[in-house]
C-alpha cells in the first residue's frame, strides 16, 4: 500500500526553488515534519536541477518518520538529466522491468534481473562517501523483489534464505517476516514458520496480526497437537475480532502493522506547531488531515475484509480444537509454552535515528516438540 500525495494536486506557488531548500532542511532538523511535507509539496512543482532534488531525497531517506510516500512520490519528479528523457537510472530501469516480469508471472527472469540490481547495489555501496546513503536504502527493496520472485518460482528454501537477510530498519519489515513465515512453511520449516510468526509479534507493532498469520498457527499448532497453543491462538483470533466490532482496534492500531504505515499515523496524530515562516498553522494542520484522511479511507476498506477473514479463521480455528480431528508432525526440540516465546519478543528499540539495531527481532524459532502421542 503506497500513498503518493506529495506530486498531486497542487497548487503552483511564487516562491523560488533555492529559497525553499533551507527551510525544508531548517524544518527536518527541528523535527518539524508536517512542516517539510508542506514544503516538498511546494518545491515539487518548481523546476529544480538535479543537484536540489537530491539533496532533498537524501534528507527524506534520512527521515523515515517524515513518511515513505513522500519519498515514492519524490523519485517520480527526478529531473531530467542528460539524454535519459525517462528521468530514471539504469537501475530504476532494471527494476521496474523486474516488477513488470514478476507481475507477469515470469519470476525467474524477474529474480534475474533483481540478482542484478542487488550485485550493482552493494558495489555501488563501498563508494557511500560519494553517493551518499541512497544505494543502501533502496538494496532492501531488491532484496525484498528477489525473495518474492524466488517464492513465486517454487524455491522456497532459497527465498528463506533472503528473508533472512533483512534488518528492522526497512519499513516493510513486518511484511517480510510474514512472507518470511510462508516460505518457511513450504520449505518444510515448522519451527522458523512458527518463529517468525512470533518476531511480527514484537512490541513495537501492533499486537494483532495479519489473518493468515493465525491460520498457520491454527494449522501447525494442530499438526504438532499442541492444544493449549491451539487455544491461546483461538482466544486471540476471538479478542481480535470483538476489538475490530467495538472500534477498539481502529485506524491507529492498524497502521502500527509496519514501519511504513506507523511513520503515519504518527503524523496523524502529531501536534501542530505554532507559527514558524514560512508555513503556518493552517497549512500544517491541512497537511496533518490529509495522512489522516488517508489512514481512515485505507482502513474502512481494509475492515470488511478483515472481519470477513478473522469469522473464517476463528471458525476454522474451532473447528481444529474439536478433539479427534488432526494429525501430528514430527518432534523439533523442547520448547517453552506459546506464552513464554512470546513473551521473549521484547525486543530492544533504539532510540535515535542511526542505523544500529540491537534486537534480534525476525530471528525466533520455535523450538518446540511434537505433543502428538505416535511422536512421544
Amino acid at each position: 500500500m503506497v500513498l503518493i500525495i506529495c506530486v498531486s494536486s497542487l497548487t503552483p506557488v511564487r516562491i523560488a526553488a533555492s529559497d525553499l531548500l533551507a527551510p525544508i532542511r531548517a524544518s527536518a532538523a527541528a523535527r518539524d515534519f508536517l512542516a517539510v511535507r508542506v514544503l516538498a509539496r511546494k518545491l515539487a512543482v518548481h523546476k529544480k536541477d538535479i543537484g536540489t532534488w537530491n539533496a532533498v531525497r537524501t534528507l527524506l531517506l534520512k527521515h523515515p518518520e517524515i513518511g515513505n510516500d513522500l519519498v515514492l512520490g519524490w523519485e517520480r519528479i527526478r529531473p531530467v538529466t542528460g539524454k535519459d528523457k525517462t528521468g530514471q537510472t539504469p537501475v530504476e530501469k532494471t527494476l521496474n522491468r523486474a516488477d513488470e516480469l514478476l507481475l507477469a508471472g515470469k519470476s525467474g527472469e524477474a529474480f534475474d534481473l533483481y540478482q542484478k540490481c542487488a550485485q550493482w547495489l552493494k558495489k555501488r555501496s563501498r563508494f557511500r562517501a560519494r553517493v551518499g546513503r541512497n544505494a543502501d536504502l533502496l538494496y532492501p527493496y531488491v532484496l525484498h523483489g528477489m525473495g518474492r520472485a524466488l517464492y513465486a518460482s517454487g524455491r522456497f528454501a532459497d527465498a528463506l534464505t533472503v528473508y533472512g537477510w533483512f534488518t528492522p530498519s526497512y519499513p516493510r519489515f513486518r511484511q517480510t517476516l510474514f512472507e518470511k513465515m510462508w516460505s518457511a512453511l513450504r520449505a518444510g520449516q515448522v519451527d522458523v514458520a512458527l518463529g517468525a510468526i512470533a518476531s511480527q509479534r514484537s512490541a513495537f507493532f501492533s499486537r494483532f496480526m495479519n489473518p493468515e498469520a493465525y491460520l498457520i498457527q491454527v494449522y501447525l499448532y494442530k499438526a504438532l497437537c499442541r492444544d493449549e497453543d491451539l487455544k491461546g491462538t483461538l482466544a486471540e483470533v476471538s479478542e481480535f475480532k470483538s476489538q475490530l466490532e467495538s472500534g477498539t482496534y481502529d485506524y491507529l492500531e492498524w497502521a502500527k502493522s509496519d514501519f511504513e504505515m506507523r511513520a503515519l499515523a504518527n503524523l496523524a496524530e502529531t501536534a501542530v506547531l505554532p507559527n514558524l515562516p514560512p508555513v503556518t498553522i493552517a497549512e500544517r494542520t491541512a497537511e496533518r488531515e490529509k495522512v489522516r484522511s488517508f489512514l481512515l479511507r485505507e482502513f474502512g476498506f481494509y475492515r470488511a475484509r478483515l472481519s470477513e477473514h478473522l469469522t473464517l479463521i476463528e471458525a476454522y480455528a474451532r473447528l481444529a480444537a474439536t478433539p479427534g480431528i488432526g494429525s501430528g508432525l514430527k518432534a523439533i526440540e523442547k520448547l517453552p509454552s506459546r506464552s513464554e516465546l512470546f513473551r521473549q519478543n521484547l525486543e530492544i528499540w533504539p532510540a535515535d535515528d542511526s542505523e544500529v539495531w540491537i534486537d534480534e527481532v525476525g530471528k525466533h524459532r520455535f523450538i518446540g516438540a511434537s505433543l502428538c502421542s505416535s511422536d512421544r
